[in-house]
């Protein structure tokens, strides 16, 4: 398929659609071919998994962490179904919302 994308595009090389287009099609069928193993947490050392922790907002930081290694640009991490973080009211909120989270390695928690 690459190689038919480059002779139509060679044929066509001012037209930047078409070569964004090509690109974008790339980037997807890429996508397609590696999420599957970055989204499998099964594949991590038992040592990971237990730094983590068993919550799912240690599952979302540590799927996070995969596709940053894969090389994503953009990770954002959602705490549930909403945003909490977001508490204008309360600010010691944190506090209880940051107990199930996995600690750095680099950072204490004390």
């Amino acid at each position: 398929m690459a190689a038919l994308n480059r002779e139509h595009f060679a044929q066509r090389e001012d037209d930047s659609q078409l070569e964004a287009s090509i690109e974008a099609m790339e980037t997807a069928f890429r996508m397609q071919v590696e999420a599957p193993d970055a989204f499998d947490l099964r594949k991590e050392k038992p040592e990971t998994l237990a730094r983590y922790g068993d919550t799912e907002i240690g599952g979302s930081c540590l799927l996070a962490r995969r596709l940053i290694e894969r090389g994503v640009r953009m990770v954002q991490v959602y705490y549930g179904n909403s945003q909490p973080w977001d508490s204008h009211e309360d600010i010691l909120v944190h506090k209880r919302l940051a107990g199930p989270t996995p600690p750095s390695p680099r950072w204490s928690r004390t």
